[in-house]
């Protein structure tokens, strides 16, 4: 009867298999990131209707800095608030 053939690495199969899931798990933010916005930037116009949905008030000002717009607005309570969007994912900082 013949012996079945065993692998010299009996660890191999179990690294490679760590291996692949380590890399879907680092990849997968990559994957799951908006297409309709890759590579483009918000406008100045756009920052400020995100952060005025947000807060609601009128914009004063809108300051563009390296990777994000600063946003002042006058709120209702006559309070003034900077609301930082992001550039790339529309996002509050």
């Amino acid at each position: 009867m013949l012996k079945p053939r065993r692998h010299k690495h009996p660890g191999f199969l179990f690294q490679a298999i760590r291996t692949v899931c380590i890399c879907a798990v680092l990849f997968s933010g990559v994957l799951q990131a908006d297409p309709g916005n890759r590579g483009r930037d918000i406008s100045p116009a756009e920052a400020a209707n995100i952060a005025k949905s947000r807060h609601g008030g009128k914009v004063l000002k809108i300051n563009e800095q390296r990777d994000s717009y600063r946003v002042k607005l006058l709120l209702d309570s006559g309070t003034i608030k900077n609301v930082p969007v992001d550039k790339q994912n529309r996002s509050k900082r």
